[in-house]
């Protein structure tokens, strides 16, 4: 059973004077996508591409962390974003190799 696709990539630091805004690609956008798609926020691609949709879903993740409210990604925001993943994927909800040894251990 495979677990969410963020247990799967590699950690990359995000350098402190680096930001992405609308319309940047980058490895650091798609780790963020795959992070906000595990804790149950609407997005809608996983590729690194930053896109309108992703502003807004990561501007909602700030209001709902306290952070500055804006549609950029820099390093305390991605930085806080990892912290959040670690805690996700250590919730027994969010763990399908889990989950799906209780389901057949229930069988």
């Amino acid at each position: 059973v495979k677990l969410a696709d963020i247990a799967y990539e590699q950690y990359i630091d995000m350098d402190e004077n680096t930001t992405y805004e609308y319309d940047s690609v980058s490895n650091a956008v798609k780790i963020c996508q795959m992070a906000l798609d595990l804790l149950d926020y609407d997005v809608d691609r996983t590729d690194g591409y930053f896109d309108r949709k992703f502003g807004s879903v990561l501007k909602q993740y700030k209001a709902d962390r306290g952070i500055e409210e804006n549609e950029v990604l820099d390093q305390n925001t991605y930085n806080i974003l990892m912290s959040d993943v670690v805690i996700g994927l250590s919730d027994k909800k969010n763990d399908t190799q889990f989950n799906k040894a209780i389901e057949l251990l229930k069988n």
